[in-house]
């Protein structure tokens, strides 16, 4: 069975907030839209195209398949079971510079736009700041997967919040991260929690990928190292 045929509820996701931006951006002048996207020819005309077009015009898509980036190609979306896809549902949360908060099951219309792009007389941070902190309000825990980009928008949240970093040794002998490397892990383990279905904590320390292993000695309560080394020589990184 399909991921799409386990939803059961899909609803198209369009907050006035997305459509004050949405408008904001396709007003903008081709010349600005390149200047402030940093983008040009192809890449461009596409996302003018995008922009020009009324929102009821373009396909819908279940937030979770939107995105294409390292992190989400990690998932095994086709072939996770009720369960697990019940429990994706329920515990992901996407954070959206044209949306603000969504699950995984929402509905939205493909968008260009990340929190580093910085429209006029709009800080995007700012835009979302109250709705993120309201939606986060009740949350006891949250485990942070995300960019530091996106993280900055939960700057407020005053919950418990795990920190996930990837670091591996260098040829110099000290840690670094490489960020191609971080962003496979990352989604490795948001991988593993769903088809694991985590809801002890101390168990996320047991994940492991090529060789990244949970480090005790740098780790803290809310910051979870995991080290990757560059030799074969056995490191006792618990």
């Amino acid at each position: 069975m399909s991921f799409t045929d386990e939803l059961t509820e899909k609803n198209v996701v369009l907050k006035k907030e997305t459509l004050k931006l949405y408008e904001k951006i396709r007003k903008l002048s081709k010349d600005k839209i390149s200047l402030i996207f940093k983008i040009k020819g192809k890449l461009l005309e596409e996302t003018i195209n995008n922009y020009k077009s009324d929102f009821s015009d373009k396909p819908v898509k279940e937030a979770i398949r939107n995105y294409t980036g390292v992190v989400f190609e990690q998932l095994s979306l086709n072939i996770y079971n009720s369960s697990q896809l019940k429990y994706m549902n329920d515990h992901l949360r996407i954070l959206s510079a044209m949306y603000g908060v969504l699950s995984p099951n929402d509905l939205i219309y493909p968008y260009r736009l990340d929190m580093t792009i910085k429209l006029p007389k709009i800080s995007l941070y700012k835009y979302w700041q109250k709705i993120v902190d309201d939606y986060f309000m009740n949350e006891e825990v949250i485990i942070n997967l995300a960019s530091n980009e996106f993280s900055k928008m939960l700057k407020n949240y005053s919950g418990r919040m795990i920190n996930i970093e990837f670091y591996e040794e260098s040829d110099e002998l000290e840690l670094k991260v490489v960020s191609y490397n971080a962003k496979k892990c990352r989604g490795k383990m948001l991988d593993f929690l769903i088809k694991n279905q985590i809801e002890d904590l101390d168990l996320i320390k047991e994940f492991s990928y090529e060789n990244y292993i949970y480090s005790e000695n740098l780790s803290k309560p809310d910051n979870f190292y995991y080290l990757k080394f560059s030799n074969t020589f056995i490191h006792n990184s618990r």
